[in-house]
């Protein structure tokens, strides 16, 4: 394909340049900027050009973005393609899990991930509150979902009674119905007469965690994920728009796009691509999580 011709040859050669024959990945590191394109960064100039180069091969393109990009304003709009994620809104419940029947087993322990991950991002949590968090969570989610008759203790002889993936959107319960578990346990607990100090004290810090989630963000994390998002799982060209979340802040955005990224990548094969434009201001404790759910692309 034109991509382009040399600057400062003699002859000013065209370039022709193979723009989907990469193998596993490709990192575009530029500062400079076009401006006939309204000073459009140079990195998502290559993102325009092979993403559109994967559509013309028949791939998906997925397309994170972190920094602002226009991406109708540097080539074709695909409007009959696209589909628009505004994650400005809370379009995807973030109790609901995402992915094939056969992996549920796989599923159920990455969004225990994604739940302390998101905790741990959307509320300024202390290192004490982190550690608690880390420690505890995971079992009270895990006892959350068995009172739901979503999961069970003995999953792997149950898998054909687990509700966890591919289930109506308005049957997966929400933020606040977790709240609302976790002033439970806290009551019956505080009530106990063998008390547990150590229980107590986890499901207090639980508590405030996610009720100042439910307060300061309900409108993005406590939701029930919108039927418009069904075609998105299988759109030819999705973009999900987390730029403006950063005026919220940095852990609120890390917080939804943990919370996304699962599905976003759970119906890509061979031959499609992910696009992250921003990937700089990705934070340094969400990437191993990240790179976990991008890695299951090269397994397709």
């Amino acid at each position: 394909e034109y991509v382009g011709y040399m600057m400062g040859d003699v002859n000013n050669a065209a370039v022709l340049f193979n723009t989907n024959g990469y193998r596993q990945r490709v990192i575009i590191a530029d500062e400079g900027y076009e401006a006939k394109l309204d000073r459009s960064h140079a990195t998502a100039l290559w993102g325009s050009k092979l993403s559109q180069s994967c559509l013309l091969s028949n791939g998906r393109c997925v397309h994170l973005i972190l920094d602002g990009t226009e991406l109708d304003k540097l080539g074709p709009a695909f409007r009959k393609l696209t589909y628009r994620v505004d994650l400005n809104k809370g379009d995807v419940n973030m109790f609901e899990m995402f992915g094939q029947r056969k992996d549920q087993l796989s599923i159920f322990p990455s969004q225990m991930q994604k739940l302390i991950l998101m905790a741990e991002q959307a509320y300024n949590t202390t290192d004490s509150d982190r550690s608690i968090i880390r420690g505890s969570l995971e079992e009270i989610a895990t006892h959350f979902y068995i009172q739901q008759h979503m999961w069970f203790e003995n999953a792997k002889e149950n898998q054909e009674k687990l509700r966890i993936v591919g289930i109506p959107h308005k049957e997966v319960p929400k933020l606040e119905l977790f709240c609302s578990y976790l002033d439970m346990e806290y009551s019956a607990m505080v009530n106990k007469m063998a008390r547990d100090d150590e229980k107590l004290h986890a499901l207090s810090v639980l508590r405030v965690t996610f009720r100042n989630l439910l307060s300061n963000n309900g409108d993005l994390f406590n939701t029930i994920t919108s039927d418009s998002i069904d075609g998105a799982a299988v759109g030819s060209r999705v973009i999900y728009d987390f730029s403006r979340l950063l005026q919220r802040g940095t852990g609120v955005a890390m917080a939804q796009l943990v919370n996304i990224i699962g599905f976003a990548v759970s119906n890509m094969g061979a031959g499609d691509t992910v696009f992250i434009h921003g990937a700089e201001k990705i934070d340094p404790s969400v990437k191993d999580y990240l790179s976990v759910q991008l890695e299951k692309l090269f397994d397709a």
